[in-house]
């Protein structure tokens, strides 16, 4: 009978346990968190940092390069609504694009392939590279079209190696669209809502590629 108080006293004069350590592998996923944070606001810095110097570069004022460009012209809101809808899904397939090309295992070369056409596309339409960039520091449109339409026909060749994949089907419905835009811009003048419509058209047909390749790569239940 005299053993449980005994063992109630020693028990109450045990120090309390301390708390389990997070461990090594804990810390590190809790530091890892951290680095898509510190990125996006390394960037957002670099890009501030970096129109300020381009208005001192380009002897313009800095609301030049970030007010909105009806503001800047004096037109109506709704200018450009077309093209901005164009660059906003150029810019979604470009993310998506990347994301697939960074997931799949198979076919990550075509992946890849279709992620650089499309971030080049999304850059070029954002800020008239081939248009006016290029020209206007010596480099000619057309080599900024040729290399557009040999990575396009490269793309070609592999998706036509499955040519009943869905993601086939999009890419060249999709090119089929953009190339109706081309040839409306250089050859049928002034039809610009024939150029900048099927642009817009093949720009959301794309946007069925990376969608299609990630969900043909999912493993299946």
């Amino acid at each position: 009978m005299s053993s449980a108080p005994h063992s109630l006293q020693r028990s109450a004069a045990s120090p309390p346990s301390s708390p389990p350590s997070l461990g090594p592998a804990r810390e590190t996923r809790r530091a890892a968190a951290w680095r898509p944070i510190a990125a996006t606001q390394v960037a957002g810095v670099l890009l501030v940092a970096a129109t300020a110097v381009a208005s001192r570069v380009l002897h313009a004022p800095v609301a030049a390069f970030t007010r909105d460009v009806q503001d800047l012209a004096g037109i109506p809101w709704f200018s450009g609504a077309v093209s901005t809808l164009t660059v906003m899904t150029w810019t979604a397939v470009a993310t998506l694009a990347l994301l697939a090309a960074g997931v799949v295992r198979t076919g990550r070369r075509r992946a890849a392939l279709f992620a650089a056409l499309a971030v080049a596309l999304t850059v070029d339409d954002a800020f008239l590279v081939h248009e006016a960039v290029g020209p206007e520091n010596g480099v000619p449109q057309e080599l900024f079209l040729s290399g557009y339409a040999v990575l396009a026909a490269v793309l070609v060749v592999s998706f036509l190696r499955t040519p009943r994949a869905g993601s086939t089907v999009a890419f060249l419905l999709g090119l089929a669209w953009l190339g109706l835009s081309a040839v409306a811009d250089t050859v049928l003048h002034h039809r610009f809502l024939l150029e900048d419509g099927s642009k817009l058209l093949g720009a959301l047909t794309w946007l069925a590629v990376p969608l299609l390749t990630l969900k043909d790569r999912a493993p299946r239940a």
